[in-house]
């Protein structure tokens, strides 16, 4: 695992785990969502990636506190996918956005950094409408879209 640090105010990282670890990561992230989705699941990404179009890029951040956070995203494969065409999730795929309990928009502010950071041609976010919504519920902002 390598972790980069993003955002020294409230020290959180973006870890790099190998597919399985990451997975298992998510999973447990999800299991203690209140508010997840059945699209913001690892199970979700493999159906958009078998498709044979995306490839799974989701990405995972962990704070000093240990709260963890994980932002489902995909990136198109081929020529289309030239530049880096990110989608947290691509048009029809449901809606993608943060997974994980405690979310402030000083974490928020971190992963939008990091996200820039990729240098992307693209990123569209579908993120969940709901009041109890990240965005909403820290009165910050909402992940772009």
């Amino acid at each position: 695992m390598t972790a980069t640090l993003i955002a020294a105010s409230q020290r959180v990282q973006r870890e790099v785990l190998n597919p399985d670890e990451l997975r298992a990561a998510w999973q447990e992230v999800a299991a203690n969502d209140v508010s997840l989705l059945p699209e913001q699941t690892p199970e979700w990404v493999d159906a958009i990636c078998a498709s044979g179009r995306y490839e799974n890029t989701t990405r995972l951040y962990s704070c000093a506190d240990g709260r963890r956070f994980v932002f489902p995203l995909v990136r198109r494969r081929g020529v289309v996918g030239a530049g880096g065409r990110l989608n947290s999730f691509p048009a029809a795929w449901g809606i993608g956005g943060v997974v994980g309990d405690g979310l402030t928009a000083d974490v928020v502010s971190a992963i939008v950094d990091d996200l820039r950071s990729m240098r992307a041609l693209t990123l569209t976010v579908r993120i969940d409408p709901k009041p109890h919504a990240a965005g909403h519920q820290s009165g910050g902002p909402a992940m772009p879209g």
